[in-house]
């Protein structure tokens, strides 16, 4: 039976590309004077091209956005600095993200988190998505000197919350640092689909809502999947 819920945090309770495209919709306002005649639109696809769903630094976004727009010299440490202070602030939750973690707690799942990323960064997602007090367990890979798909963070987090792998499952969207990282220590893993990535081999599970997790994991138990 399964007894703890370990959840990833961008692409899986976090909807970072909605927060990416409400964040440059804020920050082309903000910047104006630095972005010239930069079609708003053509600036947003340009950032999300570079983002990378959130796998290139943003230092080197910004020197991107300033060679390829032919911005003035250095207006890319103004953009830049602009992403730092405000972006951690816009967190777009996938849709009935507290319904569900409340569902789950309820029925008395334990709940971990396991996120790749500096605390600076991801922290505050956590506490702006409001979903700190559902976790028994959030580990940080800068804080912990490790990152998925290292076996070590998964563990971790299983001890914290005194369960084994096989009495867990773990949601995420990465086909490698997600599912494969969990199943290599013998965690059932479900994919949280996302067009950006291939679909992962032989996952435990897929969702495209969060809120078709409780009932997927009655099947889990079930041995119906």
């Amino acid at each position: 039976m399964t007894r703890a819920v370990l959840f990833d945090l961008d692409g899986t309770l976090l909807d970072r590309h909605s927060s990416l495209i409400l964040y440059v919709h804020q920050q082309i306002n903000r910047c104006s004077p630095f972005l010239g005649n930069v079609s708003p639109l053509d600036y947003l696809n340009k950032i999300i091209e570079l983002d990378a769903h959130g796998h290139q630094t943003k230092d080197i976004v910004f020197q991107e956005v300033e060679k390829y727009f032919g911005l003035a010299d250095q207006s890319w440490r103004i953009l830049f600095d602009d992403f730092l202070q405000y972006f951690p602030d816009i967190c777009v939750p996938f849709p009935r993200m507290h319904q569900t973690l409340q569902v789950l707690q309820q029925s008395g799942y334990s709940l971990g988190l396991i996120t790749n990323g500096s605390n600076a960064s991801q922290n505050p997602k956590i506490n702006g998505l409001g979903i700190r007090r559902y976790f028994g367990a959030i580990l940080v890979s800068e804080a912990e000197g490790v990152k998925k798909p290292d076996p070590e963070i998964f563990n971790r987090c299983l001890r914290q919350l005194h369960v084994t792998a096989q009495d867990a499952v773990f949601v995420g969207d990465n086909p490698e640092a997600d599912i494969h990282g969990a199943q290599s220590i013998g965690i059932k893993a479900i994919w949280m689909r996302d067009s950006y990535w291939p679909e992962p081999n032989r996952p435990d599970g897929i969702i495209c809502q969060l809120s078709k997790l409780p009932n997927l994991l009655e099947n889990i138990n079930e041995n119906k999947v």
